[in-house]
């Protein structure tokens, strides 16, 4: 009966029920490739979830949706984002870059194998130029070349910086094309994924973006915490807590010794199945 804000209408009278929903379509193909490499692994499908939303599950806090959240999770290939508006999401979407892209462009403009190019993104890059100082250099050995020549590390800040204005601004243009206003989310930007490691990226994003930015870890799992606490294992802990359903039908809900208070979940006996099943296929 056009009211606003009703979440679950169970109970209530009214002559007319509506609801605002939030699709994200994925191509048939490539959906049925997965699952057919899942499948032919001796694996079952629990079932489907975007990974954007498994990431979500796993380093939001219910507070933040409901104060309004943007998540960007930058992976190799991709960085997706989601974003939340009083605890639902209304926005879903993917940036073709990541931190591939970054190195990429490392071994483009230092004209270095992949290789060292990852290992000076890793060891020597920083995601604001003007942050670095101007006499730092590392040394870095050219195709085709036999010696060792510097460079600044100011350099490969710049080449790292203009890659993330652009994935930066590839996710506001798609928020602004739907009429999404970011000043409405209250709790700002938490970035997670393996590339959102790269040194200097939480200011990166909290100047370009203008907002507050903290990394998102996982959250509520106890067992080898050190392990699956790290922005890379986002997705994968977030869909044991979507849906904590492993190899040969094992699930977290009918065993309750793998679950540790507060409905956390306790890795240790999980991985030690998950073990024994890749000793059994390999």
């Amino acid at each position: 009966d056009d009211q606003e804000g009703v979440l679950n209408p169970v109970g209530l009278l009214g002559s007319k029920l509506t609801a605002e929903v939030h699709l994200i379509k994925v191509g048939t193909s490539l959906l049925k490739n997965v699952e057919k490499a899942v499948l032919s692994s001796g694996l079952t499908i629990a079932d489907r979830y975007p990974s954007i939303l498994a990431s979500a599950e796993a380093v939001l806090s219910q507070e933040e949706k409901e104060e309004g959240v943007l998540l960007l999770d930058m992976g190799a290939g991709l960085t997706d984002f989601i974003l939340f508006v009083e605890g639902s999401p209304v926005l879903t979407g993917t940036v073709p870059m990541g931190g591939n892209s970054i190195t990429k462009d490392i071994a483009h403009f230092m004209k270095v194998n992949i290789e060292q190019a990852e290992r000076i993104k890793i060891e020597h890059g920083f995601a604001l130029a003007d942050m670095v100082n101007e006499s730092e250099k590392i040394k870095v050995k050219p195709r085709g070349e036999d010696k060792e020549i510097m460079v600044g590390k100011r350099e490969v800040s710049e080449v790292i910086q203009i890659r993330l204005e652009e994935i930066a601004d590839k996710v506001l243009e798609q928020i602004n094309n739907q009429g999404v206003n970011l000043s409405a989310i209250n709790a700002g930007i938490v970035l997670t994924g393996g590339s959102s490691k790269l040194a200097g990226i939480k200011e990166f994003f909290e100047r370009y973006m203008d907002l507050p930015v903290r990394l998102g870890s996982p959250t509520g799992v106890i067992g080898l915490r050190e392990k699956v606490q790290d922005p890379a294992y986002a997705t994968a802990v977030g869909l044991l807590k979507l849906k904590p359903q492993l190899v040969q039908g094992y699930s977290l809900n009918q065993n309750p010794e793998s679950l540790g208070g507060e409905g956390k979940i306790k890795l240790g006996s999980l991985l030690e199945r998950i073990k024994s099943f890749f000793k059994e296929v390999l």
